[in-house]
């Protein structure tokens, strides 16, 4: 069968209905696709109005934590060290010796890169020695911790106040502190632990040592040493007796101005060691001596009184040099007072105080005062108390 009518020629379609993405030279292009197409279309589906689209979930956000500020900067170590300096200073200044000790302990113990602790206790411990009313015993037991610290830190006056306060109560403990001051060549430490030997203190007597550690101590040029040394050579002690030496080096001790070289000098001069008798040059040191507070120089200026030797008789003048040194409790002076008591030599008579004196006297191994007791029968020392 013919058909109705021409089919259009392919050129009159292809502009008719061009292919999708063909501008071809048309700026418009139609909708509708051909029914009879097979291949599927490039272009994405169109959304259609009715379908819903789906809602974002909002983004929590997270939260940003500040950096931490800063801290300013601390002090610092010298700092720190000038504060504790000022407080230790200030309670020393305050004479709270208990408290400035423990204060300078700790700020050698902290900084021990600075001297500053070490020094300020050696110079307050050592004044705690040499001040006029010393360190009371009662005074270093309340200190005693802090003070064993600093000896145990080489803190040298710590090791001499321990033998100062101890001597007496601690004898053994004394004489390890002396000499490990002595071992270290200190020669105040030297002497003591020198006397301790002499002593017999916190052990047996060793003269021969107790020599040794004077020379040592009259070697650095200690006056105390030199001293020691010549009362050693007087008596042949630990030595060879050497009156002539032993006056000589007094001599030069006395020149210092050291009080008890003048009273062993004036001795030597009384009794013609190491020089001819001259009682007036023994009445003068005797005089220099014991106005500066030697009760020993009291007692032999006392029997110079009694005596009229080198100076004008005194009974009177006697009695009140033998009471005075008697009442300090120099041994000397107590057997030469109650000698005065007993005869009532420039003092009233008093028997029964006198027996007291001679008993003290006799105890710390005065030689007329024990003659006295064993001619009377009286008891003395630790049997006669």
């Amino acid at each position: 069968m013919r058909p109705i009518g021409r089919a259009p020629e392919t050129a009159s379609l292809a502009k008719l209905f061009p292919k999708p993405g063909d501008t071809g030279g048309s700026t418009a292009h139609s909708t509708i696709g051909d029914a009879n197409a097979t291949e599927p279309s490039s272009n994405p589906p169109l959304v259609a109005d009715n379908v819903p689209i789906a809602t974002p979930i909002p983004v929590t956000p997270i939260p940003i934590t500040p950096a931490p500020a800063t801290p300013p900067p601390g002090p610092s170590r010298q700092e720190m060290l000038k504060s504790a300096v000022a407080e230790a200073e200030s309670l020393e200044s305050d004479k709270n010796w208990s408290k400035s000790l423990d204060a300078w302990l700790k700020v050698a113990k902290d900084y021990p890169e600075s001297p500053v602790g070490r020094n300020h206790l050696e110079t307050m411990l050592n004044h705690l020695r040499d001040r006029p009313s010393p360190i009371s015993l009662e005074e270093f037991q309340a200190m005693r911790d802090p003070i064993f610290e600093c000896a145990q830190l080489d803190i040298l006056s710590a090791m001499l106040l321990i033998g100062d306060s101890l001597r007496t109560k601690e004898p053994e403990t004394a004489a390890r502190w002396f000499s490990v001051a002595a071992t270290k060549g200190d020669p105040t430490g030297m002497v003591q632990y020198g006397l301790m030997l002499k002593k017999g203190q916190g052990g047996k007597p060793d003269m021969d040592k107790a020599f040794n550690w004077f020379q040592a101590a009259n070697e650095k040029g200690d006056v105390s040493g030199k001293l020691e040394v010549a009362t050693c050579y007087l008596n042949g002690q630990g030595v060879a007796v050497d009156e002539t030496r032993a006056a000589n080096m007094l001599r030069e001790v006395a020149d210092t101005g050291d009080t008890r070289a003048m009273d062993l000098l004036g001795y030597c001069y009384d009794h013609g060691k190491g020089m001819p008798k001259d009682y007036k040059m023994a009445v003068d040191l005797y005089k220099r001596a014991a106005d500066k507070g030697v009760f020993e120089a009291m007692g032999n200026l006392g029997i110079h009184y009694l005596t009229g030797q080198g100076v004008t008789p005194s009974p009177s003048t006697a009695a009140q040099l033998f009471e005075k040194g008697a009442k300090a409790g120099n041994p000397l002076c107590m057997g030469l007072y109650g000698m005065a008591l007993d005869q009532g030599l420039g003092v009233s008579p008093n028997k029964m105080l006198a027996k007291d004196y001679y008993k003290k006297a006799a105890a710390a191994g005065i030689p007329n005062a024990i003659q006295w007791c064993n001619e009377h029968k009286i008891p003395y020392g630790d049997s006669g108390n």
